[in-house]
C-alpha cells in the first residue's frame, strides 16, 4: 500500500494565499485557522481520491489546507495511520481525532456527512473504519479501540445523535484471578440499505442485516442475522419481520398494490 501511495499522481502545486481552490472538485482553502490535516505524529497520511479517475490520488502536501466542513486532528502519539477521503463526499461540522497506530479510516464515495465524529483512541492498533457509498448521515459518533472495526455498507440512512462503540475503552477483569474478560477484537457491522433512528447506540459486536430499521433510542448489543426486520428496545430485539423502508415520506410513497 505504501509503495502505491509513493507512486501516486500529484496534483499541480497550488498558489499560496487565503483563497479557496478545488482539488478534483473538493473545495480546499489555504486558511491556517482550521487545518484539515496536520501530522503531529509519524507517517500518518491523508489521501484524497477521485472515484471518477481510477488510481488517481492526491496527498495533502502541507498543514495549511482544509476540506470544507471537516477538521482532522492527529496527535503526537499517532503513527502509520491512513485516512482516505473521496472528492464525491461532503462534510458539515465533522471532526476526526486520530491518536493510535496502524489504523485505517475510509470514508467511501458519494456520502453526505453531518456532525460525523470519529475517535481513534490511543489504544487503537490495526483498527479499521470502512464506509461504502451513498450514506446519508445526520449525526453520528464512532469510537474505536484496539483492533476493533466498523463496517457500514451502502445506501444506509442515519438520523442524528447516533453512537457506535466499537469496543471497550477500559479493561474489565475477574477480581479473584485478575483474568481479562474483554480483550477480544470486536466488529460492528451495518448491512446494506439500513435506516438507523435517532439516538440509537450500537455496542461491540453489534450487527444489523440488510434492509433493516432500528427504532429511536434502541441499544443494539448483539448480532441480528435476519434481513428485513425492525429492531427496537433496550436491549434491542426484533419486533417485526418481513419489513422494508423507502427514503420518501409516507405521503409520497406509491403503493403498488393499488
Amino acid at each position: 500500500m505504501w509503495a502505491k501511495i509513493k507512486r501516486a499522481i500529484y496534483h499541480k502545486k497550488m498558489k499560496k494565499g487565503n483563497i479557496t481552490y478545488k482539488i478534483f472538485g473538493i473545495p480546499v482553502s489555504s486558511k491556517k485557522q482550521l487545518p484539515v490535516f496536520q501530522d503531529n505524529g509519524k507517517n500518518n497520511l491523508l489521501i484524497i481520491t477521485n472515484n471518477n479517475r481510477k488510481n488517481k490520488y492526491y496527498l495533502i502536501p502541507g498543514n495549511n489546507y482544509i476540506v470544507d466542513g471537516l477538521e482532522i486532528f492527529v496527535s503526537e502519539k499517532a503513527m502509520n495511520n491512513l485516512i482516505q477521503i473521496d472528492v464525491s463526499n461532503s462534510f458539515q461540522s465533522s471532526y476526526f481525532y486520530i491518536s493510535g497506530k496502524n489504523s485505517t479510516l475510509c470514508c467511501g464515495i458519494k456520502n453526505k456527512y453531518r456532525k460525523f465524529l470519529v475517535f481513534m483512541n490511543e489504544s487503537t492498533d490495526g483498527a479499521c473504519l470502512k464506509i461504502e457509498k451513498e450514506i446519508r448521515m445526520g449525526g453520528c459518533q464512532i469510537d474505536l479501540f484496539g483492533k476493533d472495526s466498523v463496517e457500514i455498507n451502502e445506501y444506509c440512512m442515519f438520523s442524528y445523535d447516533i453512537h457506535i462503540w466499537a469496543g471497550d475503552g477500559h479493561a474489565i477483569y475477574e477480581e479473584k484471578t485478575k483474568k481479562l474478560l474483554n480483550g477480544k477484537q470486536s466488529t460492528v457491522k451495518i448491512g446494506k440499505y439500513c435506516w438507523i433512528g435517532n439516538q440509537v447506540v450500537l455496542t461491540k459486536n453489534a450487527k444489523i442485516s440488510d434492509n433493516s430499521i432500528v427504532g429511536v433510542g434502541s441499544v443494539v448489543t448483539k448480532s441480528f442475522e435476519k434481513p428485513n426486520v425492525i429492531i427496537a428496545g433496550n436491549p434491542a430485539k426484533i419486533i417485526k419481520e418481513g419489513e422494508n423502508w423507502a427514503g420518501c415520506s409516507p405521503n409520497e410513497y406509491k403503493d403498488p398494490s393499488f
